[in-house]
């Protein structure tokens, strides 16, 4: 894994819990919720405001013609067309099981999408959809590789990990979270890590919508071993680590290279 980037510290923000209750899938159906006026108008005054506190001894011109909302309908369907373009067709997807706070408080529409292997892509893809929202100042979703399909397991992960990021700390790159649970049965790896979509690249990493870009990120299953490492060392390093020993990111069993 090759960035040109600062170093940077990894850091773990809290235990992400995944209920241990049996849960389940269920496949989208429905329309999705818009935005209305009045949420616009709303952001709007937001903006303005913390323009004005940005420089509150300064003149400041609002252009109000670049703060067009995008309806949360419209979001969601550009977040769908990029992952398409990159991965091909997908099975839409949301965990319908465990703690009904998990659920509630994410935003409108969220779900998770399963891309299916094939020539082009040996692995499986799991990815967020809707994990951030209109009005967030940094917009990120997230993605796992998986050797074999596993609705229940893969859904209930993901959607914990962005119940987390709109609960508790925002997440980025660089971030560790805690699983509380191995990724995949009999794994080594509890903890994921936030990287650069490396295998894709930037076409995958950056998503363009109406002046805003979000950012695409690779949650990699990693062990305490190797969060340990990269907290004390830094993540070039933990990356330079994965990078020399070849390790297979998508294998549940492998061993931790620290």
């Amino acid at each position: 894994m090759k960035g040109n980037r600062e170093r940077r510290q990894p850091r773990e923000l809290g235990r992400a819990d995944v209920a241990r209750k049996s849960g389940g899938v269920r496949q989208s159906s429905g329309a999705l919720g818009g935005e209305n006026a009045v949420d616009r108008i709303s952001r709007c005054a937001y903006r303005c405001r913390h323009e004005l506190e940005r420089t509150p001894n300064c003149l400041v011109e609002l252009d109000f013609s670049q703060w067009t909302m995008i309806p949360r309908l419209q979001f969601l369907q550009n977040i769908r067309q990029h992952y398409q373009q990159h991965w091909g067709r997908f099975e839409q997807i949301r965990w319908s099981k465990g703690p009904d706070k998990h659920i509630e408080e994410l935003p409108a529409g969220f779900s998770i999408l399963r891309f299916d292997s094939s020539p082009r892509q040996s692995l499986f893809v799991y990815a967020t959809c809707g994990m951030s929202d209109v009005e967030d100042s940094d917009l990120i979703e997230c993605f796992i590789l998986v050797p074999f399909a596993d609705d229940d397991v893969i859904c209930e992960l993901l959607t914990v990990v962005a119940w987390h990021h709109r609960t508790g700390a925002r997440l980025g790159c660089g971030h560790i979270v805690n699983f509380g649970r191995p990724w995949l049965p009999g794994s080594q790896c509890n903890y994921g890590l936030f990287s650069l979509p490396y295998l894709d690249g930037p076409n995958l990493e950056w998503l363009d919508m109406s002046g805003e870009r979000m950012q695409i990120l690779w949650l990699i299953p990693i062990t305490v071993q190797e969060r340990d490492f990269g907290i004390a060392q830094g993540l070039e390093s933990l990356e330079s680590r994965f990078e020399s020993s070849g390790f297979n990111y998508a294998n549940p069993c492998r061993q931790s290279v620290i």
